[in-house]
């Protein structure tokens, strides 16, 4: 990067530096995800997630200077579970989206999933799509459309993941849901089969690290049962 640049971005995570200053994590139209030193940063009230900002950017080497951040839109209003659910996201983002790796189809549907969240409309469905876009994306996504050999899907046929690839089994997933699923189809076995696939593809591209957002959004769902045995207890 060499002088000034003007960026589309979004802020996926942040870390202190210094006494002020921050690390930003931001996703960018332009570049695609960079890290871009923030002088002072911690003051700015804009270094926020689901916020869409217009960035201005300079100098060299692996964390450029953030030189002027404004606002390019209203921020995203995630509640609840769809405010873990954007971490979630986020989070994703930074531990699979090479950095430098621009995607105009990946920065539109982070805008639109991010949009979904907050309207609370069919988060499961756009939390798949997006899992599915950033594996397609990073080269991680299996194909679902043939087998290890190359057969093509069996709509009678049951399939298990292998070494991210397709193969025939007497157990696994059906053929004829992940067909349905291939076709944009959109019920409650090709939803629970999304989940299970590619929760098992994402497992094996973060290394059986966990996630933090994942983890903490069940530690607070336990909490959260726990606290109403409690009180029904008490009644």
């Amino acid at each position: 990067m060499s002088g000034v640049v003007a960026m589309r971005g979004w802020l996926l995570a942040k870390r202190p530096f210094g006494d002020t200053s921050l690390i930003v994590d931001v996703l960018t139209l332009e570049q695609g995800r960079i890290d871009l030193m923030a002088k002072g940063g911690r003051k700015n009230a804009l270094l926020e997630p689901f916020r869409p900002l217009w960035i201005s950017a300079a100098g060299r080497g692996n964390l450029p200077w953030l030189q002027k951040v404004e606002p390019s839109g209203t921020a995203m209003t995630c509640q609840g579970d769809s405010l873990w659910c954007a971490f979630y996201v986020n989070e994703l983002l930074t531990r699979l989206l090479p950095q430098g790796m621009p995607s105009v189809v990946l920065f539109a549907l982070y805008g639109e999933t991010l949009q979904q969240l907050a309207d609370n409309q069919q988060v499961q469905r756009a939390l798949r799509r997006f899992e599915q876009a950033l594996l397609i994306e990073c080269g991680y996504a299996p194909d679902l459309t043939m087998d290890q050999v190359g057969n093509p899907i069996h709509p009678a046929g049951l399939y298990q993941l292998w070494d991210n690839q397709l193969v025939a089994s007497n157990t696994g997933f059906s053929g004829a849901t992940l067909l349905a699923w291939q076709q944009g189809e959109w019920n409650q076995a090709v939803a629970q089969t999304a989940r299970r696939l590619l929760r098992e593809v994402l497992d094996h591209c973060l290394g059986g690290k966990p996630l933090k957002s994942r983890d903490m959004f069940y530690s607070l769902k336990r909490m959260a049962a726990s606290g109403s045995s409690k009180e029904s207890s008490n009644e």
